[in-house]
């Protein structure tokens, strides 16, 4: 009986193991792939803010200042989008 009560507990702790394993293997990839997005989200800013520049590098002093005015006098709007 000791031979089956050991044994039970062995393959218990294999068992436990490979649970943990498995678990710390499934939040490494979610991890990883957290890491990923960020960096895949980080590129997009930064295409945005260079094509951003590119857009504002070719415009005469006229336009940017037209441009910035437009901007600055835009009003908040109270609907929230969540």
């Amino acid at each position: 009986m000791t031979y089956l009560f050991d044994s039970f507990e062995v393959g218990n702790k294999q068992i436990n193991a490979q649970f943990q394993n498995a678990s710390r293997k499934k939040m490494l990839a979610t991890i990883n792939q957290d890491l990923v997005d960020m960096e895949e989200a980080e590129l997009d800013i930064l295409s945005d803010y260079q094509s951003a520049y590119d857009d504002i590098l070719h415009l005469t002093d006229e336009e940017f200042e037209q441009g910035k005015n437009e901007i600055l006098s835009w009003e908040p709007v109270d609907a929230s989008p969540f």
